[in-house]
């Protein structure tokens, strides 16, 4: 592994582990506020900020390991992962909504908590 994909992996779990606590708190405080199926509901949100993190940095690696041999396909694979991602967040929120019938504020506040530890994250880098 070069140190390129040291960093990403370092990032990534530096980055899980804040949207894990991001999560968790805000569900505490749903919890305390409107009960076990709204923190419940936004686990769930977060969940999908952290399926999504994982998928980006997945992405990231074999972009990474391609753009040594093709660097055009490199960018291919990084465009193909934003929109598998995309797809994914959308079809685990209709899922979440429709069909588990979760609380749909405490859900999206889950995964906006999952996304403001992403914001948070860049900004200590700097």
């Amino acid at each position: 592994m070069n140190s390129g994909a040291l960093n990403v992996a370092a990032s990534t779990k530096r980055l899980l582990i804040m949207q894990i606590t991001s999560g968790g708190l805000v569900a505490i405080g749903f919890f305390w506020l409107q009960g076990l199926f709204s923190a419940l509901s936004t686990l769930y949100g977060a969940g999908i900020s952290i399926i999504s993190l994982v998928l980006l940095a997945r992405g990231v690696r074999r972009a990474e390991q391609t753009a040594l041999v093709s660097p055009k396909q490199s960018m291919g694979i990084l465009y193909l992962g934003a929109v598998q991602r995309f797809v994914i967040v959308i079809v685990l929120f209709l899922i979440g909504l429709m069909l588990l019938k979760l609380d749909a504020l405490a859900t999206a506040v889950g995964f906006v908590a999952g996304q403001l530890a992403t914001i948070a994250n860049v900004r200590a880098a700097k």
